[in-house]
């Protein structure tokens, strides 16, 4: 996981407010209120910061913490299945006290890998395990999902994020200025917030790009 991605580093507004206050709340005590916890919104808007954010958390209580994406748990699915080595599969993903599952979408008409999802879910949550996940839509919106899995992930939690509104995007521009020690004109900040869009990543990558240009 990325070490910068903790809460106090997160900046919060309007559009973000509910996504962030309950994955503090499941980072504070996991597997009792909300589980699992179902963060959905746009590309770009924070996701995988909040998520990350609950993992560096529990870092610091000793937790077995397991950080992959859709893909990586499909892939390593594969490749268990084809070596039979599927009991090391399992042990590693059903004995965790903490599963972070970034971009769930791609679960979309992977039959296979939603089965074996379906069963490493049920365990862990019959256990009192933390599961946290991400999306670009609700379980709802995708296509391909089995019934059985979709109310799972309903079955806890779903907090969405929105796209920021310009006092969230300057205050962002702000922090990533004072986190790199980038120093950026103020009109500078409001014309990028003001003319550029919602996604954070490239607002970031602006700031990198015009900082290294000056430099």
């Amino acid at each position: 996981m990325n070490p910068s991605f903790t809460f106090d580093s997160f900046i919060v507004g309007s559009s973000n407010q509910f996504a962030y206050t309950t994955a503090l709340s499941v980072a504070e005590k996991p597997g009792r209120q909300y589980n699992p916890l179902f963060i959905y919104g746009g590309v770009g808007l924070g996701k995988t910061h909040l998520l990350q954010a609950i993992g560096n958390h529990r870092c610091t209580f000793g937790d077995r913490i397991i950080y992959t994406t859709l893909e990586q748990f499909m892939i390593k699915f594969i490749s268990h299945v084809r070596s039979g080595t599927m009991e090391r599969f399992h042990k590693h993903f059903r004995e965790c006290d903490l599963l972070l599952i970034d971009d769930i979408q791609f679960l979309s008409r992977k039959e296979q890998t939603q089965d074996e999802f379906f069963h490493t879910f049920n365990e862990l949550h019959s256990a009192g395990k933390q599961i946290v996940m991400t999306s670009d839509r609700p379980p709802k919106k995708i296509a391909g999902l089995e019934e059985r899995l979709r109310t799972r992930f309903e079955w806890g939690l779903m907090a969405d994020i929105q796209p920021p509104e310009l006092e969230t995007k300057i205050a962002i521009i702000q922090k990533k200025c004072e986190l790199d020690g980038i120093d950026l004109d103020t009109d500078i900040i409001n014309y990028i917030a003001t003319h550029m869009g919602d996604n954070i990543r490239e607002i970031e990558g602006t700031i990198i790009r015009l900082n290294a240009m000056s430099t």
